[in-house]
C-alpha cells in the first residue's frame, strides 16, 4: 500500500510556515512548523479515519524541507 499526503502552503513568515495537509484536496487539516525550534503543531485535524498517518507524513515532509534548507514550496507531498 502506497502512502501519500498532499501539503499545500497557506501562510509563511520568518518564524513559521503553515500547510493544509491530507490525502486529497477535499479532506485536509492544517499544520504549522516553527522554523526556529522545529516544532510541528496540528492546528486542525484531517476529517475522516486514521488521520494520524497523514499528520505523521506531513511532519516527515516538513522536517525534510527544513533540513534541506532550500525553502518551503507552495505545494509538496510525502510519498512512500
Amino acid at each position: 500500500m502506497a502512502l501519500y499526503t498532499l501539503l499545500v502552503k497557506v501562510e509563511e513568515d520568518e518564524r513559521s510556515v503553515r500547510y493544509r495537509f491530507g490525502p486529497a484536496e477535499d479532506r485536509m487539516g492544517l499544520v504549522e512548523l516553527d522554523k526556529v525550534g522545529g516544532l510541528v503543531r496540528e492546528l486542525e485535524s484531517v476529517p475522516g479515519v486514521n488521520t494520524q498517518t497523514d499528520l505523521s507524513n506531513a511532519r516527515k515532509q516538513l522536517f525534510r524541507l527544513l533540513a534541506k534548507g532550500n525553502g518551503f514550496p507552495d505545494v509538496t507531498a510525502y510519498e512512500a
